[in-house]
């Protein structure tokens, strides 16, 4: 047993006695980035992390990863370290050796871990005693919950001789070390910079953190957390807020630190220098070296080398402190001052300026030398410096045309010496119609057959004098596409068709080459085979889990729920699998209508959904595989499952708290339990009430008891065939406490009622297939509701919203939908689709709105397939109020609104339009596509500002496409005056319901048709199309690469072209439906060859074998072990590890 499964149970430590008699064997691994010739080898840190991952306590060992060699490039893979058995005499080391560490400062000569994702954490350490040596880490992304290196509730953790950076927005923490009250946690000759929310956060929770000559420089807070912090010998200087800070009144302990303002001062300890000036080397290029003239820290260190707690006699770049030591991450050669480096390099020579393009420039010069070696080149354009490097070439890209510019180079040494400029070298870069030569023509176009509607294309590259910027591709004479590749797969095709392709290639002056000869090729015939419909998967409640751990005598692993379309109102001869295994338990293969067995959402009504309860197979593939049915022989779309270690439990109406929570012991409450008894990656299933007595809350996570990743999420979900019953007076589901809060959690198919907040979100929450309901509910808030990072990558699919909100004009605050940031820092997008809103009185059903200093999300806000029907306020708006964080707009996000179904949106007391886009503050581009409006309140139909009030016009643009609008009250479609013109309007259907009011389609869509769509039987709530209606064929196919499917998910287009409005007419759909098959290949690949399998670890086996041939092309491979198959690959190697 690992010590981290021990934190909580300290007593236990009379009983586990060390045996001391011999040492745990160094198992050293090569970190390398290029491993040629190396064996016991790996690229990556992360590489190595995945392939080594073992119980280091059952096999004595010290797992050892020794970075080494030349690093030209960094290494771009974050690493989880997790996995491991660890205690504190077997645990994980990763240093690296001199030639691939840094010197005390910043060297893209060594090697670095250089990540780019937002709210990502470049290590994140999830074991004991882990220690890490010598690094260097850059963060370039934002993002509250980013990291350097964080370390959570993990004992004895040492970070040493390190160096991590930001380079982005303000946000995240550079180092984050907590540790436990087992062992003691150090950083120690660190220097932290360049931007971080919290530079270091050393506090404790029950134990001892220290932080030992250390420098934080440039960041929100020096150093800061919520419980003690043990700070010796440390440097805060240049922090925004505070160079020194506490979160809590927990202790902040100070030994001869010192700040560059008065913060060192403000709490107990010895020896502390406030308001103090440092004299760094040169501190913007990251060299926090001191200068020997330094007065703020040079020899008012206190000596550590006996210190009781951690000893050392050395600094960041391994110098000994002997002396009087100083403060900080450097030492001035032990206490005085160093031997001084003070000579410059030479001037770099023969600078050269050679124009490429119209945008781009080329820099060459000759090497500077230096007494003690040059580090890298500044490189100035018209006198400021735009970059470094360390080689003797640059190429400027993104210049403007026909513009002079003028060029010079400096040396800077190790010590911070940097040569004067030198002769500049001006260039003048081309006018953009300057360039008239055209590429040379692509030769040797190829046209492939692959099936009955697609062809792949393939050429040789086109030559040009500035260089090629892509290719025009011709079908039958008509240009259809561009691509910068050489191949491209034309799909979408008709079968047995004859095609003939040219291709022609362009430059950045638009210059174009002549066509290239033509290819012809005919697709395939098809075969017409006929069956009971196209199953579609479209979501599943968790998207990972255990294969094994169910208690409940039927299932193997996890119980996962999955919804689509035509799947069967029963199974039949019809089958799940997991990775092309079977399931090994259906619980429930039927119509998702509400009843008991398939949750309580209905999804039936207007989605007319089925749903799928099944157990994980013991059997199935580990890692990352996929869900797919076979539903009467034919094959349904995937969903991704990652099959992952983790616990099952089992709460039941009547159980009790002491159980193990397995289905013969469960738990009876969550409280109890839940929050103190599980850990991340688990699941929870509801059997029967969980929690009805009406209390505040019904469900409460606790802020600081879960470590959840994406990839471990922890999950509540009411098991097949019980209804689990939530019942809260503030809050269904609440979240409590401060910093960090939840994140990543599953809710599904539970029956929530309240009086204010249905379910509090949390960062990358799944709410899936839930009921939430109330009737007397108010406040601010909604059914679903949060903000901060709590709104940040939510998913919302298949969730049924009944009857929430009390019937009043004083609760027009209150919401279904309310996730809004309000935090300054931009949060990952949300996606809401096939949820089912009915009569609401809560004001905002799809409600997306932000105000003050906002924060926006990135990437693109999803709304899609959702039906509102009778809700009270607008069934989707959008509004941003304010300039937000950046000064430049509140909501940039772009939104996609595609197949969703508005019917009687803006009732009384509201009278809202259904659709509406406000305030100045939005800049978002927002597309309206497919979508079905019928019915609005006494308002219009659609309310997009402008021309009016400069507050409330809408700032951004849209897009207005294959939409269809009909009245039914004789009430406006838009506003007569303050209105938006949309960027794109085409092929849309305004109907008046053939009364005559309104007697025109919007002003701003004068080429709408007013026809009437031709609705089956929209008084029943079916507004799919009449075989006759004028909406079929009439679409426009500019929503192509966004709308693939219906309401229904059947495909789009079914005839010649897209139909408009949410629903895809199909003669054969709802009983049948008719795909495609080649002809005339029967012809299996040839057998696979020469397979090797390679040990290369105790966990790791790599495969290569030769490559199949086929007539038509191998598609990929698939690979079995111990004859079950575990996964495919287009590639002839693959790695299998976890072994």
């Amino acid at each position: 047993m690992s010590i981290k499964h021990l934190r909580f149970l300290p007593f236990l430590f009379l009983f586990l006695i060390p045996n001391l008699s011999s040492a745990a064997t160094e198992s050293i691994r090569v970190i390398r980035q290029d491993c040629t010739g190396y064996s016991n080898c790996y690229t990556s840190l992360s590489a190595w992390e995945a392939g080594e991952q073992r119980d280091l306590t059952a096999t004595d060992e010290i797992a050892v990863a020794r970075i080494e060699g030349v690093w030209t490039n960094p290494d771009t893979t974050a690493v989880t370290i997790d996995g491991w058995t660890t205690d504190a005499t077997r645990y994980i080391r990763i240093y690296t050796t001199l030639e691939a560490r840094h010197g005390g400062v910043w060297s893209d000569a060594k090697y670095r871990l250089s990540v780019n994702v937002w709210n990502s954490i470049a290590i994140d350490n999830k074991e004991d005693y882990t220690k890490i040596e010598g690094l260097q880490i850059l963060h370039s992304a934002g993002g509250g919950s980013s990291a350097g290196i964080s370390s959570i509730l993990f004992a004895g953790v040492t970070v040493k001789d390190s160096i991590v950076r930001k380079s982005s927005v303000v946000a995240g923490e550079g180092v984050k070390i907590i540790g436990t009250n087992i062992a003691n946690a150090f950083v120690v000759n660190t220097v932290v910079s360049g931007g971080w929310d919290y530079g270091i956060d050393i506090a404790t929770n029950g134990g001892y953190g220290y932080a030992y000559n250390t420098t934080s420089y440039g960041n929100n807070y020096g150093y800061n957390g919520f419980h003690t912090q043990n700070l010796k010998n440390c440097i805060g200087a240049g922090n925004t807020i505070a160079d020194f800070a506490r979160v809590s009144s927990y202790p902040v302990n100070i030994t001869n630190c010192a700040s560059s303002d008065a913060t060192a001062g403000t709490f107990s300890g010895t020896g502390t220098r406030v308001n103090q000036t440092f004299s760094f080397i040169d501190p913007v290029n990251g060299n926090f070296h001191l200068s020997s003239s330094d007065t703020g820290a040079k020899n008012y260190g206190t000596d550590l080398s006996t210190d009781f707690n951690l000893s050392f006699s050395t600094d960041i770049d391994g110098e000994t402190r002997t002396g009087y030591w100083d403060i900080g991450a450097d030492e001035t050669s032990g206490g005085g001052a160093p031997v001084a480096d003070t000579t410059a390099p030479s001037i770099p020579t023969n600078l050269l300026a050679t124009v490429v393009s119209p945008s781009q420039v080329n820099l060459t010069w000759s090497a500077s030398t230096d007494n003690t070696g040059v580090t890298g080149y500044r490189i100035y354009r018209n006198g400021t410096q735009i970059t470094t490097t360390t080689g003797t070439t640059y190429s400027n890209t993104g210049l403007s045309a026909s513009t002079l510019y003028t060029y010079t180079v400096s040396a800077y040494d190790l010590a911070g010496n940097v040569s004067p400029q030198s002769t500049g070298a001006s260039a003048t870069t081309q006018n953009l119609s300057a360039d008239t030569t055209a590429p040379s023509i692509p030769t040797n176009l190829l046209a492939t057959v692959v099936s009955p509607s697609q062809v792949n294309l393939s050429w040789s590259a086109s030559t040009d004098s500035t260089g090629v910027t892509g290719y025009r591709i011709y079908r039958d004479g008509t240009q259809i596409t561009t691509t910068t590749g050489i191949t491209y797969s034309n799909t979408g095709l008709s079968a047995s068709t004859l095609y003939t392709y040219t291709v022609s290639a362009y430059d950045a002056a638009t210059n174009a080459s002549a066509q290239s000869t033509g290819a012809s090729a005919t697709t395939q015939t098809a075969t017409t085979v006929t069956t009971t419909g196209a199953p579609v998967l479209n979501f599943s409640d968790i998207i990972s889990g255990p294969k094994t751990g169910n208690t409940d005598g039927l299932g193997s692993g996890a119980i996962v729920s999955i919804w689509g379309n035509s799947l069967g109102s029963s199974q039949g001869t019809s089958q799940v699998y997991v990775g092309g295994v079977p399931a090994s338990h259906i619980y429930y293969w039927g119509n998702a209508d509400g009843n008991p067995n398939a949750g309580p959402a209905d999804l039936y009504t207007y989605h007319k959904m089925q749903t799928i309860s099944f157990a994980i197979p013991a059997n199935a593939p580990d890692g990352l595989t996929n869900i797919s049915v076979m539903v009467n022989g034919v094959q349904s779309n995937t969903l991704p499952f990652t099959v992952r270690a983790g616990n099952i439990y089992f709460i039941k109406t009547g159980g009790n708290n002491t159980g193990a929570g397995t289905w013969q012991t469960p738990w009876g409450t969550f409280m109890e339990n839940g929050n103190s008894r599980m850990t991340n990656g688990d699941i929870l299933y509801v059997v029967g009430a969980f929690n009805s007595t009406g209390g505040v809350n019904g469900l409460l996570i606790r802020y600081n008891d879960f470590q959840n990743t994406a990839e471990r999420p922890t999950a509540v979900i009411g098991y097949p065939g019980s209804t689990a019953y939530l019942n809260g007076s503030s809050n269904g589901i609440g979240v409590w406490g401060s910093p960090p809060y939840p994140q990543y959690w599953v809710f599904s198919k539970l029956k929530v009622e309240t009086m204010e907040t249905g379910i509090s979100s949390i960062k990358g929450m799944r709410a899936i297939a839930n009921e939430i309901t109330g009737p007397l509910a108010s406040g601010q808030s909604g059914a679903i509701s949060g903000s901060k990072d709590g709104t940040s990558g939510v998913k919302s699919f298949g969730n049924y919203i009944h009857d929430f909100g009390l019937n009043s004009y004083d609760i027009r605050l209150h919401h279904v939908f309310y996730l809004s940031n309000r935090d300054g820092t931009p949060n990952e997008a949300y996606e809401l689709g096939w949820n089912y809103l009915l009569n609401n009185h809560a004001r905002g059903g799809l409600h997306n709105y932000d105000e003050g200093i906002c924060g926006d999300f990135t990437g693109i806000i999803k709304v899609h397939n959702n039906v509102v029907v009778n809700q009270a306020g607008t069934s989707f708006d959008v509004g941003g109020s304010g300039g937000g964080y950046d000064g430049t707009g509140c909501l940039k996000v772009p939104f996609e609104v595609y197949n969703n179904l508005f019917i009687k949106s803006g009732q009384t007391p509201f009278n809202d339009p259904a659709i509406s886009v406000t305030y100045s503050g939005t800049k978002s581009h927002i597309k309206f596509y497919n979508n079905t409006i019928y019915g609005w309140g006494s308002s219009e139909a659609v309310y997009i500002q402008d021309n009016g009030s400069a507050t409330w016009n809408f700032g951004g643009t849209f897009e207005w496409i294959n939409n269809i609008v009909v009245d039914t009250d004789n009430l406006p479609y838009s506003h007569s005056v303050y209105y938006k013109t949309p960027s794109v309007s085409s092929n849309n259907i305004w109907y008046n319901g053939g009364d005559g009011n309104p007697s025109s389609v919007p002003a701003w869509d004068p080429t709408a048709s007013s026809a009437n769509p031709l609705f089956v039987n929209p008084s029943v709530g079916d507004f799919t199309l009449q075989s006759i209606s004028s909406a079929i064929n009439a679409g426009s196919s500019l929503v192509s690469s966004l709308v693939t499917r219906d309401y229904f998910g059947i495909s789009r287009p079914q005839g010649s072209a897209y139909d408009i409005g949410a629903f895809e007419y199909c003669t054969n759909c709802t009983t049948t439906t008719t795909t495609t098959q080649p002809t005339g290949d029967t012809t299996a690949p040839s057998i696979p060859t020469n397979l090797l399998a390679t040990v290369v670890s105790p966990s790791q086996i790599n495969l290569s074998w030769s490559a199949s041939t086929d007539n038509t092309a191998v598609t990929g491979y698939r690979i079995y072990r111990n004859g079950t198959q575990i996964t495919t690959t287009t590639g002839t190697t693959y790695s299998n590890t976890g072994l």
